[in-house]
């Protein structure tokens, strides 16, 4: 079924094509840039009648017609990612969460395809705001002799840039994956660079480990997006290298979401929207 719904939403998606485009550096199409979705969970519409095929076709229809022409026209240039964030939302078919796809769809418009700028459903109840001294994110590691870049993006709702001081454990993290997943990948295969496109810039939600210091967001590896699947291996490296790292909390990526509890314990089934698009990762 998701397979199928995926294929409706391509369609959807071609069908309602338009010019111009949208980016990190703002918006320069045809349309009027929208400001960023306001917190609202509105009463999705009335369903119509008919089988289960029939009924989320007409959902999808229903939420293309209803996005913003900005946000239409992103959905037109990039309808692998489009139909991911639909077929989410179409799969937990509530008032909140499709919020949360219009957020991750406006962000992604403006953010050079990254979502988590404005992303609604990360807060965190279980951990503190870290107070202790701050450090910031090295533009170079030296691992095991082979320099990787750290660069850093800006983020739009608040055209901040990503380097800023973070809790030291998070430094620390992100020095021995980078190690790690380097010393299982073949040659050709070794991070040379990655983007930080968010720490604490942005715009988050009230509880969210990036306002406490203590997460970061990577969206670009060597050059390329996360999502892309050329990427695969490395990401899943990577994913598996901060599964390994004691001081792990939250884990999201394109291969898994995982939480690790102060216990210890971990939920290897997370229940979190997104994260398709960059590896989010906070430490505890």
């Amino acid at each position: 079924m998701k397979i199928f719904i995926t294929a409706i939403s391509l369609i959807l998606v071609f069908s309602y094509s338009c010019s111009g485009t949208a980016s990190g550096d703002g918006y320069d199409g045809d349309c009027q840039a929208s400001e960023i979705p306001e917190m609202r969970f509105d009463k999705l519409p009335a369903d119509t009648v008919g089988d289960v095929v029939t009924i989320q076709l007409y959902r999808a229809k229903t939420f293309r017609k209803a996005l913003p022409c900005d946000l239409s026209e992103w959905a037109a240039i990039n309808p692998n990612v489009y139909s991911v964030i639909l077929n989410e939302f179409l799969d937990d078919y509530t008032p909140e969460h499709k919020f949360v796809a219009l957020r991750m769809m406006w962000s992604m418009s403006y953010n050079d395809n990254y979502s988590g700028d404005g992303f609604y459903a990360d807060a965190d109840d279980g951990t503190a705001d870290f107070s202790g001294d701050l450090e910031l994110i090295p533009r170079y590691f030296t691992v095991d002799g082979l320099p990787v870049e750290i660069d850093f993006g800006n983020t739009f709702s608040d055209g901040d840039n990503a380097r800023k001081p973070v809790s030291p454990l998070l430094v620390e993290v992100l020095r021995n994956v980078i190690r790690d997943a380097n010393r299982v990948l073949p040659p050709n295969q070794k991070i040379h660079s990655i983007e930080v496109i968010s720490t604490t810039n942005g715009s988050h939600i009230a509880g969210s480990n990036h306002a406490k210091k203590s997460a970061l967001d990577i969206s670009k590896i060597n050059g390329s997006a996360v999502f892309e699947p050329s990427l695969h291996d490395i990401v899943a490296a990577m994913q598996w290298a901060f599964d390994s790292e004691l001081h792990i909390r939250e884990n999201f990526g394109p291969l898994f979401k995982h939480k690790t509890f102060a216990d210890g314990s971990r939920d290897n089934n997370f229940k979190v929207p997104g994260h398709f698009d960059h590896i989010h990762i906070s430490v505890q």
